[in-house]
């Protein structure tokens, strides 16, 4: 197992340990706290490291478009995700995604209003989530963006495109806040007291390269991200659930998934995910487990550090309270 190493890919634990509060997970916070804890700009680092890829050049809209729909397709896909900001005195921030709960009846209202408005331009709003939408788009914008999870609960005014191309995709998002101001389903929204979905937030953009530099050997992943990865490395990738306990690790294997899987119960995702993990790295059957939970941080650990049992494990929203940090200009 010398050269054994297990990649955990959960880019929403934190999230959904900020939601979920307080709550004892025994495996999780020791794993955290025995750990080597190494700082990332954010999750496409990593998958970037796993395939070989420059992480400035990672496309995550057209990798999602790609394991979603198993197949190439024409246009730019970028990311048009549905958020609510919030004008706070002399700010403007954006509220977290999990208080939204979009609906996928509103989400397909509200696309369908946007592809009418821009159908002459030829853009294209799908909705195969409600809280992740694709713009397919003619033209490519060269520009620097963001994941709204990196941006939540922070002003906005830092985090908006920038670069070369970063004009048209301001506007654009000026003038579909505009289009949903009045939107009737914003409207219902209102008077039901739930925040209203008053813009999208476009990233991740970029063109579809021709194929990864490499993948790892197995790869376990219900995220349309990695999945359309793998396609990309002309790589197969299992669903979950896998018998990730009765065998020792070759190679490099990729487990990515949602806390979403396990229906945002962290106690199932703690019985069912990473009990097999800790019982497979105390038994040596993998060199190393890297864990991605999540904003800007991923946690190394071996065999070794494993059993220092001395080592105090604080409670779970504990130790990822400062995971989720907004990165550095």
């Amino acid at each position: 197992m010398r050269d054994s190493r297990l990649i955990l890919y959960l880019p929403d634990l934190v999230a959904a340990v900020r939601v979920a509060g307080d709550g004892r997970f025994p495996v999780m916070e020791k794993f955290l706290a025995r750990a080597t804890r190494r700082p990332v700009a954010d999750g496409s680092v990593v998958l970037a490291e796993c395939f070989g890829m420059p992480p400035q050049e990672f496309p995550v809209a057209a990798l999602e478009w790609l394991g979603l729909a198993g197949a190439r397709n024409p246009g730019h896909w970028w990311r048009a995700d549905p958020v609510h900001l919030l004008v706070d005195r002399d700010q403007v921030v954006m509220l977290p995604h999990h208080t939204l709960g979009v609906t996928p009846e509103e989400a397909r209202a509200l696309a369908a209003s946007i592809n009418a408005c821009y159908a002459d331009d030829h853009m294209a709003l799908e909705t195969p989530r409600p809280d992740a939408w694709h713009l397919r788009t003619p033209q490519a914008w060269h520009c620097r963006t963001w994941d709204p999870a990196r941006v939540e609960d922070w002003a906005i005014t830092e985090f908006m495109p920038s670069g070369a191309a970063a004009e048209p995709v301001r506007k654009l998002m000026t003038e579909i806040q505009m289009l949903l101001h009045t939107h009737p389903v914003n409207q219902a929204r209102e008077a039901a007291g739930q925040p209203t979905i008053n813009s999208v937030w476009i990233w991740g953009g970029g063109p579809l390269p021709d194929r990864a530099a490499r993948a790892p050997a197995r790869i376990i992943a219900s995220l349309p991200l990695v999945r359309g990865l793998a396609q990309l490395a002309g790589q197969t990738s299992e669903p979950w659930p896998a018998d990730l306990d009765a065998q020792a690790v070759k190679g490099e294997w990729l487990v990515a998934l949602s806390a979403y899987d396990f229906g945002a119960d962290l106690t199932r995702l703690e019985r069912e995910l990473m009990v097999p993990l800790w019982r497979t790295l105390l038994r040596g059957r993998v060199r190393e487990i890297r864990f991605y939970p999540g904003g800007n941080s991923v946690y190394e650990l071996t065999p070794l550090p494993a059993r220092h049992f001395w080592r105090r494990a604080r409670a779970l929203v504990e130790q990822l309270r400062g995971a989720d940090d907004s990165p550095a200009h």
